[in-house]
């Protein structure tokens, strides 16, 4: 109350400063009186870094009347900052009516809800991982230009089921947001006849710690027709 305050400005060394002064100009404050407190709320960037020791400081400057000990006009406040970046994984099936023997496509879709970026290193990458479910055959290597994809297979590509295949992220973080797509395409076998047939895809978070590791994982179900064509040439 009673303070008007300018616009923040933040200098080419990343410090943000602004002053405030006494809207009555003519205000005055008795001995051992106190003016209304005021309340600074920033929003820390979501790339910052977990570090300790960030010192808030602020001085007041005494106005009409002189002060005998300007030594205690100033005072600091360390705060410490904490990283936290929530991925989940959604999956779907992109392929209308799945068939035996007929191909199908399930799209990963990963996203980093924040509040802070995801940070990837080679000690802690950021990862998906798929395990290939029984009934598909012939995954041919689904890597893209921000996942790279290995298998467990002895092999290599292509892979069926019971393989894993692993993304590895190429870039160093993810942002808040939607992240980079990936899709996995093989075939379901001409004699499946076991039911549904379920696909699960997990995203591992790299060096940000995840707040809610819960929905990591993404799961999905199709039940696949059958469709046979019989003719005969006499």
């Amino acid at each position: 109350e009673g303070w008007t305050c300018e616009l923040p400005v933040r200098g080419a060394d990343g410090v943000t400063t602004f002053e405030c002064a006494r809207t009555d100009a003519a205000d005055s404050l008795a001995s051992d009186a106190f003016f209304p407190a005021l309340e600074v709320e920033v929003e820390v960037a979501d790339n910052q870094a977990a570090v300790t020791g960030i010192m808030n400081s602020a001085t007041v400057n005494p106005g009409r009347t002189v002060d005998p000990n300007p030594d205690n006009n100033t005072d600091e406040d360390p705060i410490a900052t904490t990283t936290s970046a929530d991925l989940v994984l959604e999956k779907t099936v992109t392929t209308q009516d799945p068939t035996a023997g007929s191909a199908i496509t399930w799209l990963l879709a990963p996203s980093n809800v924040g509040p802070s970026v995801s940070v990837h290193t080679d000690a802690a990458p950021i990862a998906l991982t798929d395990t290939i479910p029984a009934g598909i055959s012939g995954v041919a290597d689904p890597s893209t230009a921000d996942w790279a994809a290995t298998t467990s297979a002895t092999g290599g590509f292509p892979v069926k089921a019971g393989d894993v295949v692993t993304w590895t992220y190429t870039g160093t973080q993810l942002a808040v947001g939607a992240a980079p797509t990936v899709t996995l395409s093989g075939t379901i076998d001409a004699g499946w006849t076991g039911g549904d047939i379920a696909n699960t895809g997990v995203v591992t978070p790299g060096g940000t710690p995840d707040p809610d590791p819960d929905n990591n994982t993404g799961e999905v179900t199709v039940t696949p027709g059958d469709s046979t064509t019989l003719a005969i040439d006499k």
